[in-house]
């Protein structure tokens, strides 16, 4: 005969949290994010917020001319040296 060990009961993420502080255990490691199954996928990510990730027209405009803002001053920067 096999003995099977009980399972664990599923723990809430909200839970999880709590017994990490009380662990003394700050925040999870990147391994615990990454394998969290509540965790979505990119795509049910995209499909949630596709108003926030679709910019168009003015808003895209705005954008490329803040990059080209930000580029030109890193590259003035960049071109005055260390002294």
């Amino acid at each position: 005969m096999s003995e099977s060990k009980p399972q664990q009961p599923k723990v809430s993420a909200q839970m999880a949290a709590v017994m990490r502080v009380m662990a003394g255990q700050g925040e999870r490691t990147i391994a615990e994010k990454l394998a969290d199954a509540n965790r979505p996928t990119w795509e049910q990510y995209k499909k949630d917020n596709e108003d926030k990730l679709n910019i168009s027209g003015l808003d895209q405009k705005k954008m490329e001319e803040y990059r080209k803002e930000l580029d030109a001053e890193r590259d003035k920067r960049l071109n005055r040296g260390l002294n």
